[in-house]
This record gives structure tokens, C-alpha cells and sequence, in this order.
């Protein structure tokens, strides 16, 4: 299950809201000529970080031979650029496919252009266009600085956020200045329980760029769990998801699909569009919320429950 052979994906099958049955395919040779649109997700079906899985490469190449748009859809809380220059770090070229996706892009369109939509944000929305917004963050410690000073926010404490930014899991802004990082994601979730009470004592909205829950092959804590805890803290806090499975990132690939296509979003035939990822409650939630079709990879970030080798091509 969930494996490549050649350029064929092994893999079940999950059907659209209307025909919501599982299947078994005999590879990717077995479905392709049903659809004209592929959304897929890089870690975990794509690579592990380092280099891609055996066979991606040629099986990306056949598709898009045949005529198929490609379109990668991330949850990773960086830019758009990022997950381009991280495709070809692992040896992947990013030109096969038609745009780039990813959730951390949104996530700054959306705070850039002060159109988060959090409930409580009246000092946030009542703000001039050339005020900053002020942001307390979780993030990665990587580029955390960059991403927020060139959407004018402005790094500080929860006693003086607007609202609270997780995008990653190994480091915690004191303010603009101070930052206390973590060697590992686990550390990190050792100590964010206090960070969360603070947090919640303030009422603070919260904006997740990243609803993953677990890294593939690692299973190492994301984002998604510090909005768990957020919750288990403050069960009415307001916490906007960007990522899937949420229906924003699918709108904005069909966006992206509609000017590929030179045609009003509205008229795109979604039974011709199939999603491809590993998580069962990101990527195949997310293509059944959106009404498409999508296909499981199973030795993604479910190979330790599923027995499977990540990456396996046998």
C-alpha cells in the first residue's frame, strides 16, 4: 500500500463526497486518464526532506507528459519561494509544477492585508494601513523575523499581541529581541503549556499556519497540537486554521487552477481533480471536504501505525 512502482503509485483509493468508497488501484497507470488536475502534498508523498522517494521524479515527469496540471499543496508554514528552493534542495524541480501552494503564503496575504477574520480583533481591524500589527509567536526560529516584518507585524509579548502566530515548533519570542529556542519540537511542547495560559489569560485569538499534527517519519509534534493544547486551555479561544483540511487553501488552488485555465473558478469540473497526500486527517479530510477526489499514501506519516517503511517502494 501507499508505494511506488516505476512511475506508478500503489495506493487506496479515496472516492468524493458523492461516492465516498474505498478502493484499491492497481497504480497510478489505473486512474490517470481520469483527471486533468493533480493537488499533491510534498512531505511524506514527495520526500523526506533530504531526497526524494524512489520513482517520484519519474512519475512526475510521465504525468506531466501526459498533459496533467500539477499543483503542490503544503502545509508548511513558509513562503511560497521557500517550498520552491526546497524542492530543488531535494532534487526535485519545482518547474513541473503548475504553482506552488502553500500555506504560509496564504497565512501572510491574509495578515498583510489584515484579513484574518479572528473574532476579537477590533484593535487589529480598527488599525490604519500603515500601523503594524503586533504578533506573539511560536514559530520555527528560522525565518520568523523576515516573515512577519515584511507583512508589518511586529514581534512582542502576549501582554501586547494582537493575537498569537504558531508556525512552527522550536522556538518562542520572548519579544523582538529575546527568543528562548529548542533543540527539539518535543522540548518545545514540554514547556508551551505556561506560554498557553499566558496566552489565554489575555483572550488571545489564534492563527495556526500549519494544522499538521505530526512530521512524517519522525512523528514529531507540529503546530496542529499546540492548537489542541491551545483548546484543552482555553476551550472558547477563537483559532483560525490555515492549511488543509481547511477549505481555504483548497479555494486558493482552484484560484490558481482558474487562471491556469483561463476560466471562472465556478465552471471548474472538480470530479476531473484528484488529491494526493498521507495524512488521513489533513490531506484526504481536506479533499473530501473540498468535494474531490484524493488518493491515501500510506507509508507517509502513518507508517508506524500502518507497519509500513516511510518511503518504501516495496
Amino acid at each position: 500500500l501507499g508505494v511506488l512502482f516505476g512511475c506508478f503509485w500503489f495506493i487506496p483509493s479515496i472516492s468524493a463526497l458523492s461516492t465516498p468508497s474505498i478502493s484499491i488501484s492497481i497504480g497510478m497507470a489505473d486512474i490517470i486518464n481520469s483527471y486533468d488536475t493533480f493537488i499533491i502534498d510534498q512531505w511524506g508523498v514527495l520526500h523526506n526532506g533530504k531526497s526524494p522517494y524512489q520513482f517520484v521524479n519519474s512519475c512526475l515527469l510521465d504525468m506531466k507528459a501526459k498533459g496533467k496540471n500539477l499543483i503542490l499543496l503544503s502545509n508548511s508554514s513558509k513562503r511560497k519561494q521557500s517550498s520552491f528552493k526546497g524542492l530543488e534542495k531535494v532534487g526535485i524541480s519545482p518547474l513541473l509544477f503548475a504553482d506552488i501552494v502553500t500555506s504560509g503564503e496564504l497565512a501572510w496575504n491574509m495578515i498583510h492585508n489584515k484579513q484574518t477574520n479572528l473574532i476579537d480583533m477590533s484593535k487589529l481591524n480598527g488599525k490604519l494601513d500603515g500601523d503594524s500589527t503586533k504578533v506573539f509567536v511560536i514559530g520555527n526560529g528560522d525565518d520568523d523575523e523576515e516573515y512577519l516584518s515584511s507583512c508589518n507585524c511586529i514581534l512582542t509579548t502576549p501582554s501586547e499581541a494582537d493575537f498569537v502566530l504558531v508556525r512552527g515548533t522550536f522556538c518562542i519570542w520572548q519579544d523582538q529581541n529575546v527568543k528562548v529556542t529548542y533543540s527539539t519540537a518535543e522540548e518545545l511542547m514540554e514547556n508551551v503549556p505556561e506560554i498557553l495560559e499566558i496566552c489565554a489569560s489575555h483572550l488571545l485569538p489564534m492563527l495556526v499556519t500549519n494544522p499538521d499534527y505530526y512530521r512524517p517519519g519522525s512523528n514529531s509534534p507540529m503546530p496542529g497540537l499546540i492548537a489542541a493544547k491551545y483548546l484543552e486551555t482555553f476551550p472558547t479561544a477563537n483559532i483560525k486554521y490555515i492549511g488543509k483540511p481547511y477549505s481555504n487553501v483548497y479555494d486558493e488552488c482552484l484560484s490558481s487552477l482558474a487562471n491556469l485555465m483561463k476560466m471562472n473558478k465556478e465552471n471548474i469540473d472538480k470530479s476531473r481533480i484528484c488529491c494526493i497526500g498521507d495524512s488521513m486527517e489533513h490531506d484526504i479530510m481536506g479533499a473530501m471536504k473540498a468535494g474531490m477526489d484524493s488518493i491515501w499514501i500510506a507509508n507517509g506519516v502513518h507508517c508506524m501505525e500502518l507497519g509500513t517503511q516511510e518511503g518504501s517502494s516495496e
